[in-house]
Formats: structure tokens, C-alpha cells, sequence
């Protein structure tokens, strides 16, 4: 009887629909706020209370993040040294617009693998680190070659001068599949002029690539961490990257990725 939501099941019903659809409970907290139909409105850390304590049909692991975010100052780790490269640029060369997120068009990578058996494909996720937009490209394996394909398509699709000017630097981890750095960094035309300049995290630095990580947190709301990539066609993979991207985000005052990469671009 001292609950707030008591016997109130159309919004008990329509919060446990929106966690299963993904949504977070900020998210699902700011759409009823901005509902008519509901004459209560609840605090979000209310909804992660009534989950906790079974009051809610859904579970803290159906939730997008099943933990409260830690601070950034909590999830840091001390950095430790690491085996500098012969050849290929520093994530401390990169331009301070791309690490203070001033300016659109620079992005993390990552590949993000499945059953981790020689048969099963992979899934190449870029983030672009102003909007968080992200692009999902399944490949066949983990190799140098299949990166540069993939990167190849994307390019073919925005165009030469487009992937150029929406690509402007490109930063990953030293997996082995990103070792070759001028197969990031050339056109699928052959030509001279970089498509984009590729940059490395230093080593045990996830959080480097922090906009990555956290979004590889949500595709894995759909393909969970063990699953064959290979059950996901890639129109299911493109259909995940749809979902990412229109999600309302809480940094954005609840627009999507969409809408500030669309704004961001026209402005550019």
C-alpha cells in the first residue's frame, strides 16, 4: 500500500513492455513523464527499486545495463605501459577535437565475436564518438582482409569524398586484426589520399574507446556474449543497428543518435 505505483497495472504493464523492448529506465521514466495517460510519474532509480524487489514482471538482467553506471572516476584503470608499435599513430597523436568530442566524424572500432569458433563471423562496430551513431557490418572472420572489405563497403555506400569528410579519424584497440594500418587507412579506389587517419588505444585501455564499449553493452542485449553470430542474418544485424541508433539517449535529452548525427552533418 505504500508503493507509488500500488494497484496502478497499466503502468506496471507498460514499463515491463518497454524493458523488454530494450528500453532503460531513465528512458522508459522520461516517456511517462511526457504521457498523458499516466497520472503518476516515476523517478527512475523508483522503477530500478520496484525491479529489485520483484514488484515489476522483469529482472535487472533484462535490463539494457543490469548495473547502476559507475562514475567514470570508479571504472578507471591506472594505465599501464605499453609495447609501442614500429609503425602507425598514437591514440596521444590524435586531434583534440576527436578526444574533447567538438567535432563530428571521428570513431572507435572494435569487433565484437560470437562463439569464437573458426566458422562463426564477426561483427565490425564503429562508433562515432560526437552522436554515438554506430554502424554494424557483419564479417566472415577476424582478418586484416576482412576489415578493410568491410570498410571498403561502407565507403562505396557514402561515397569517396562523404566517407573522407564523415571519417575523419578512426581509433582502435592493437588486436590483431588492426595491425595493418594502411588497410584502414586506404581507399578501396587505390588512391593516394587516406580515407581517414587511423589512430591505437594504448594497451589494457578499454576505456579509451569507452563510446564502443558501452554500445557493445546494447548489441549484446540481442546477440548475448557465446551466441553464433552465425544465427543472425545480416539483415537481423542491420535491424539491431537500427535500434541502436534510434534509441533515445539520455545524454541527448532523450533524441537518438540519429537525429544529432543528421544535425551534426547538416551543420557540418
Amino acid at each position: 500500500p505504500n508503493l507509488k505505483i500500488d494497484k496502478n497495472h497499466k503502468i506496471a504493464q507498460f514499463i515491463e513492455k518497454k524493458v523488454n523492448e530494450k528500453y532503460s529506465p531513465e528512458v522508459i521514466a522520461h516517456e511517462i513523464k511526457n504521457n498523458d495517460k499516466f497520472e503518476i510519474k516515476l523517478h527512475h532509480n523508483t522503477i530500478y527499486d520496484y525491479i529489485d524487489k520483484g514488484i515489476l514482471l522483469v529482472d535487472r538482467e533484462d535490463l539494457t545495463y543490469g548495473e547502476y553506471e559507475k562514475s567514470k572516476t570508479e571504472k578507471k584503470k591506472e594505465k599501464r605501459s605499453t609495447r609501442e608499435r614500429k609503425e602507425g599513430r598514437r591514440i596521444s597523436d590524435r586531434p583534440e577535437v576527436a578526444d574533447e568530442r567538438e567535432e563530428l566524424g571521428h570513431w572507435e572500432m572494435d569487433l565484437l565475436e560470437g562463439k569464437k569458433s573458426k566458422d562463426d563471423p564477426n561483427l565490425l562496430v564503429l562508433t562515432e564518438r560526437l552522436s554515438r551513431e554506430e554502424i554494424i557490418e557483419r564479417i566472415p572472420d577476424k582478418s586484416q582482409e576482412s576489415v578493410k572489405k568491410a570498410l571498403d563497403r561502407i565507403e562505396r555506400r557514402r561515397g569517396v569524398k562523404a566517407f573522407r569528410n564523415q571519417f575523419k579519424s578512426i581509433t582502435t584497440d592493437n588486436g590483431r586484426e588492426f595491425v595493418d594500418y594502411e588497410k584502414i587507412e586506404t581507399s578501396y579506389t587505390g588512391s593516394n589520399i587516406p580515407r581517414t587517419e587511423h589512430y591505437y588505444c594504448d594497451a589494457y585501455s578499454p576505456w579509451q574507446r569507452g563510446s564502443n564499449e558501452n554500445i557493445n553493452k546494447m548489441i549484446r542485449r540481442f546477440i548475448p556474449k557465446g551466441e553464433a553470430i552465425k544465427n543472425y542474418s545480416k539483415k537481423a544485424v542491420k535491424k539491431i543497428q537500427r535500434w541502436v541508433n534510434d534509441y533515445p539517449r539520455k545524454m541527448f535529452n532523450f533524441r537518438s543518435s540519429r537525429e544529432i548525427f543528421k544535425e551534426e552533418l547538416k551543420a557540418a
